[in-house]
Order: C-alpha cells, then sequence, then structure tokens
C-alpha cells in the first residue's frame, strides 16, 4: 500500500484504488446504507471525507465491480453489483450569479444525464425532466437509479448576489426535492449530504 508525501487533497476514488494508495475501508457500511433505509441525508461537518465516500458509492452503484474485489463488499459480501444510473449533482459546483441561478443548473445537470443515457428530454420544468430522465433509464437499466447529491444547501447559504436570487434558489431546491419525492418509485436509492 502506497501513500502520498506530501498527501494531496481530493483524490477519486478509483485513482486511490488503481494506484494502490491508503483507503479506509467503509464498504460494510455502504452494504448496511443500501439495505437500510431508502432515503438518505447526511449531514456532517466540513472536511469530512464525504466527496470521497460519494466517489466511492458512484462506482459502486456503477457495477465496477473489480475497482471494490480486495474491499469488504467484493471479497466477504454477496452483493451483485448490479449496474445502474447514477446522477451525481454537487450543488456547489457552480458560482452562483444573477446569471446562473440553481433552477438552471439543476436543469443543465439533468439534461447532461439523460445526454449521458441517450435519454431524450423535451420538457423544461424541473420535475417533468426529472421524471423523464428517471423513466427512461428505469427502462434502460431495468433498475431505479441511485441518486447522489452534495451540499444541498450551498445555493441557499453561499454568497449570493440579492435575496431575489437566494429567494428562486429556495424555490428551486423545494421543487427538485419534491419532484425527487414523487419519482421515489423510479429510485433505488438516494444520499443527500448537506452541512448540519
Amino acid at each position: 500500500m502506497k501513500t502520498l508525501n506530501p498527501p494531496r487533497a481530493k483524490l477519486a476514488f478509483r485513482e486511490i484504488i488503481l494506484n494502490n494508495l491508503l483507503y479506509v475501508d467503509k464498504t460494510k457500511r455502504f452494504f448496511n446504507l443500501i439495505n437500510g433505509p431508502k432515503a438518505l441525508f447526511l449531514a456532517r461537518p466540513r472536511r469530512f471525507g464525504v466527496t470521497l465516500t460519494l466517489d466511492a458509492l458512484e462506482e459502486f452503484f456503477r457495477g465496477e465491480r473489480e475497482l471494490f474485489k480486495d474491499l469488504w463488499i467484493g471479497a466477504e459480501s454477496d452483493y451483485a453489483f448490479k449496474k445502474r444510473p447514477v446522477p451525481r449533482l454537487n450543488m456547489a459546483d457552480e458560482t452562483l450569479s444573477a446569471t446562473k441561478n440553481l433552477e438552471a443548473m439543476i436543469k443543465n445537470k439533468l439534461r447532461l444525464a439523460a445526454k449521458n443515457e441517450k435519454i431524450a428530454i423535451g420538457s423544461n420544468s424541473i420535475d417533468e425532466i426529472l421524471e423523464e430522465y428517471l423513466t427512461g433509464v428505469t427502462r434502460k437499466y431495468s433498475a431505479g437509479a441511485a441518486i447522489l447529491i452534495d451540499e444541498r444547501d450551498a445555493p441557499v447559504k453561499g454568497p449570493i448576489l440579492s435575496s431575489k436570487l437566494s429567494a428562486d434558489n429556495a424555490n428551486a431546491s423545494r421543487a427538485f426535492y419534491v419532484a425527487l419525492k414523487a419519482n421515489r418509485k423510479l429510485i433505488h436509492f438516494a444520499l443527500v449530504t448537506g452541512v448540519g
């Protein structure tokens, strides 16, 4: 097992495993999470390792068995590593401004996820785009999606240029989470993180 000297920040899970770097095996916890509640909200302090955990979960749900062969879930569990669609949204990816609000960001991310899966989207509202995407990928994979959302609170807590934008972002956030709940039958697993 190698370690980096000096350590580099923000290595992706795949990079850590393929370069035989030190990784604290959390996959038994993944197994318990997946076999536990269907939807989770994880409140955590900053620098808690959530991004790396989401990286690992993304590879896990994409069915990348080879990356997990030496970890608990690959070596000791009976998990089948079924390939699923894994839309991942980091709500802090972009600087929100008066011209780039949360509603536009969510729509763009969902449309990009649909395009990557070759799913046609004809709608324009968050709820309809999400429903079209989830329906399409569920048909394609014969499996519900695993949705990973990081920093759900960033668009309404970060530096906002105007109170109108803050209100618009709060409304877009509400619309998105209401749409997720309405489409829960098409979702295999959802993990939403935020600063608690």
